[in-house]
Order: structure tokens, then sequence, then C-alpha cells
């Protein structure tokens, strides 16, 4: 009973001490850089209201939160518009001193102050994110005009753990969202309900709308667009261990997932779930003259084979949905050391002379219980790889809405799902038009193949702000080894290096969601805010504590 009382007391000394601060017209801060950035502590929130001219500021974001207490950067919206933070003329902080400022617009983990060495628990949302670009300038914290590099970010993360990026909007950096591994230091991100699109640079493959690498890495809801034009870059490119990806529309790109090997010498390829990769739920679209006609590269790309992921994608109950005239390719397998497990999917390309499964002949196949068009080939290309091919509907027409990827109401994918293989995750949720995820209703009869469930409506409702955020605020909640990235805990050093993603850059390839997440409305001030906070706090605080005595 003592233990358990201190724990609550030191729970309400921290809640206490937290803090909300608000930045705007007539709050606490005017701008963001006056805010307290540098003394972040657990609890601690930055609301960010919207107004009428951008936010043209650029800055680190950190502090050491905790799975309770996290420390949140959250923009506050006004009739349905976020925030805008802009990285056209933003300036940096005097009072902040940090490197690689050429790299990103919010930067996370890489800094002397704060002088944080891992930044932890933290959550940046509800915001317009933009320009942080090569054609574009920015005044730094020693008011010298720099200009940004090509590969700058919208959100950049040099080091980090357990850090979620959700309900933005990013849009015009080249990249969108960019995460380095930092010798495996970087852990546990999630990328949650954004809108991400026209990232990239013109002419140019090595940038993308977001280029991650972790040790655990989670994409649910986001709505991925087209680059900006005339930019090659792939739409989500990854080098993380222990990626999922579920519930999202994922439309063009040079390809539209880009999965491939550990270049930061993280010590991924030394992790199980870096032979493991989960892609489930999503849609995938690819539009005529739309770069490579892959459209899921798995394997790797730096040319050192050793490092590349060598295991099984799982790709399972996606809708997946070309309209090219010329080819169609599902997958690209870079070694033979390389399988997909494909099954429930429907895969379809009506328009198309050729349609192959599988690019260069390489690696193993599992093509399992999907619909495919009549006609389909293991691969244009001889290798000594192999497409197994059990129980698939073939036809000329699944029935499958082109507009909404719903299906229709004779289609032959209804109730004609098959079991998952055993190592996969339940499908729970699907992609929802409005940039979320809601519960996908079971039919009776039988699952449906597919992202869409063919019942649009059942007893369980969509997908709420609360039941969405606990899905995926403890981020890898669902994995299969919740211990995945222990043994890179201890054998992780704690030096800096500062050029822990020189390797990512040198690689040999190539509608906004309109939720408002003010919590105490446009017109609150600071002081209330505050005061509703610590109050709040210690209601819930002596309530535990009755209960515990009694």
């Amino acid at each position: 009973m003592q233990k358990q009382l201190v724990i609550v007391l030191i729970l309400i000394i921290g809640l206490v001490h937290s803090e909300i601060y608000t930045v705007g017209p007539d709050k606490q801060f005017a701008n963001i850089g006056d805010a307290p950035l540098n003394t972040l502590v657990a609890g601690d929130e930055i609301h960010v209201y919207w107004r009428s001219e951008p936010y043209k500021e650029k800055f680190v974001f950190s502090g050491e939160g905790t799975e309770e207490m996290p420390i949140i950067l959250k923009g506050i919206s006004q009739d349905g518009k976020k925030p805008v933070i802009d990285g056209n003329n933003a300036l940096s902080p005097a009072s902040q001193n940090f490197w690689n400022e050429v790299r990103g617009l919010i930067k996370i983990g890489g800094s002397n102050t704060p002088s944080i060495e891992i930044p932890k628990f933290l959550i940046v949302e509800n915001f317009e994110l933009r320009n942080a670009h090569k054609d574009y300038q920015f005044s730094d914290t020693d008011s010298s005009t720099q200009t940004y590099s090509s590969n700058a970010a919208c959100l950049y993360v040099e080091v980090a753990q357990d850090v979620i990026f959700r309900d933005n909007w990013i849009h015009g950096c080249g990249n969108g969202i960019f995460a380095g591994v930092n010798q495996g230091r970087t852990q546990r991100l999630t990328v949650q309900r954004n809108v991400i699109e026209g990232n990239g640079n013109v002419d140019s493959i090595y940038e993308h709308n977001s280029y991650m690498a972790s040790v655990g890495i989670t994409y649910e809801g986001n709505y991925y667009g087209s680059l900006c034009d005339g930019c090659s870059g792939n739409n989500l490119k990854d080098r993380s261990g222990g990626v999922i990806i579920r519930y999202n529309f994922i439309e063009n790109g040079n390809r539209q997932l880009d999965l491939v090997d550990d270049e930061d010498s993280g010590g991924l390829p030394d992790i199980a779930d870096y032979r493991k990769t989960f892609v489930y739920g999503n849609v995938l679209k690819e539009s005529e003259g739309e770069g490579n006609r892959q459209m899921i590269h798995y394997g790797g790309d730096s040319g050192n084979t050793d490092n590349y992921r060598k295991g099984t994608i799982y790709i399972y109950h996606n809708t997946i949905y070309s309209s090219r005239t010329d080819k169609f390719t599902l997958i690209l397998l870079s070694s033979n050391d390389e399988s997909a497990d494909v099954r429930n999917n429907v895969i379809f390309s009506p328009l198309v002379s050729e349609i192959e499964i599988h690019a260069s002949g390489k690696g193993d196949v599992n093509l399992y219980n999907n619909w495919l068009h009549t006609g389909w080939k293991n691969s244009i290309e001889s290798g000594s790889g192999t497409v197994t091919a059990t129980s698939n509907i073939e036809g000329s027409d699944p029935l499958v809405n082109t507009e909404s990827f719903l299906l229709e109401n004779d289609s032959p994918c209804i109730n004609a799902a098959a079991e998952l293989h055993t190592d996969a995750y339940p499908v729970m949720y699907e992609y929802s038009d409005s940039n979320s995820i809601k519960v996908r209703c079971e039919p009776e009869g039988g699952n449906d193949i597919g992202a869409y469930s063919s019942v649009r409506t059942c007893d369980e409702q969509t997908a709420t702000e609360g039941n969405a955020d606990n899905s995926m605020d403890n981020t890898m909640d669902d994995t299969k080894d919740g211990s995945m990235d222990e043994s890179m805990d201890e054998s992780m050093d704690d030096t800096k290096d500062e050029s822990m993603d020189e390797n990512m850059d040198s690689e040999d390839e190539e509608g906004e969601v309109e939720t408002d997440s003010s919590g105490s409305g446009s017109g609150s001030n600071a002081d209330s805010d505050q005061t509703d906070n610590v109050a709040t706090s210690l209601v819930i605080g002596i309530s535990i504590l009755v209960g515990l005595v009694l």
C-alpha cells in the first residue's frame, strides 16, 4: 500500500508541475520561439492557435516525456483551418543551439540547447507544415541567412524514441518526414492520420514524401498523395526494423512502397523484426505515367547485400489498383533471400497489356487467395525465384469501385477471404475517406477480400479520436515481440553522431484533415488552461488516493 501511495503522489506532483503554454493572438506568447522550448518537462503542452498569417519559425522540439505524460506540440484549429508553420523566410530562435539547421523545419534530437540526448515521448499534432525546401531560405540561430538543403524535411528526426506525428498536413518540403536510425537509438515512431503530399525535388529520385529509419515504426491511417510535379522520389520509403504499414491510402510516386535496407550501421539486421514487414488494410493506387511500374520494392538498394532484409513481407487485405496502360508489377524482391506472403488482396489493373506479380524473378512469392486478372504472369523476366499460386480467384472484373474502392454488391470478393498467415496481425480497421480509420465490420458468411468490408455499418462506430489514439499512443502496442529493441538498448553507445544519416542521403535509387484538437477551445487563455490542468490533476490524484485508502 505504501508503495502504491508513493507512486500516486509522484504522479500528482508531476501533473501539478506540468504546464499548458499558449501561443497566438492574445495568448501567452506571440510566437512559438517565445515559449520555453528548452525547458519542457513531462506533461507540458504547447498549444499553437491558428492565425491568418503563418508562423514563420523553425526550431527544435525536445524533452523527456513519459508514456503517461507525453510532451505535446499541438495546433489549435479555427473554422477547420490548422495553424501553419512555414519554412520560407523562417526564423530560428536565438535561444536554441543546434546543428544541421538546413535539414528541417521542426527538428527532434541533435542539439546543444536544449541539451536532451535522446528526446522521448513527444507528440506533434494538427499543423500545416510546409516549405523546408532548397528553393527557400531562413535565418539561423545566429541571424545569418541560410538556404535549406535538398533533403530538408518538414519533420526531421535525428534521434528520438516514442514519438507520434498525427493529424498534420505535410507538403512542400524536400522530404515530408525524415528520420535517421542513429545507431539504433531512434525507436518506436508513429506516423498517424496525416496528409503527406507534394514533397520532393524536381528531377530528383532522392527525396520522398516520407523517408524513415527506426527500430520499430507504424504508419496508420495516413493519406499519401502524389509528390510535387516533376519529382521522381518514392512515396513511402523506409529502412526500419519492425515495420507496420496499415490502413493507409497511398497513391503514386516512383513506387508506393520502397522498403529497403539499413545503411546507417544501426544494427537493425541483428534484430528479428528486421526480417518481418507487415502491409495490410491499405489502398495502393498507381496512375498512368507515374514512375516505376513496380508498386512495392522489398529488400535493399545499397548494394551491401549482407544488410538486405532477407526476410518476409506479409501483404494482405489490401486493394491494389493501377490505371496504367503499359505494364503493371506488384513487387520487386531484391534477392533470392527475400520472400512475400500475399493473400486476400484485390490486385487489379484493367487497362494494361501485361500484369506480373514478381519483377526480376528473384525471391519467392506465395500468392494465396487473391483476386487477380485472368492472364497474369509470374514474371516478365526469367530468374531463379518462384511464385506459388494457390486458391486465387481470377476474372475480368472484381466489381470494385475505382473511386471509393468499395466492393460492389455482386463482387466475387465478398465472403471470399481465407485465413491469415500465423504471423499476421488481425485486420481490425480500414481507411476512412476522412483521413482516419474506422472499425472494419465483419460480414455474415465470412470476411471479404481487399481493404474494405462490404458491410459499411455495424454495431461498432467509426474509430473516434479517443480509441484511434489509444491504439497508437503506445506506439508498438500490438507487436508480436514487445521486447524487439531490448538487444538494441544494450548495444548502443551514447555518443552523438552528427553524420548519422549521411549514408541515407546517398541512396542509389531513387485534402487536409479538418480535425479540431483544440482541447480548451480558441477562446480560452493561458491562465485558465493551466488552472484547469492543475485542478483536474489534483482531482484525479485525490480520487486515486481515496480509492487506495478505502
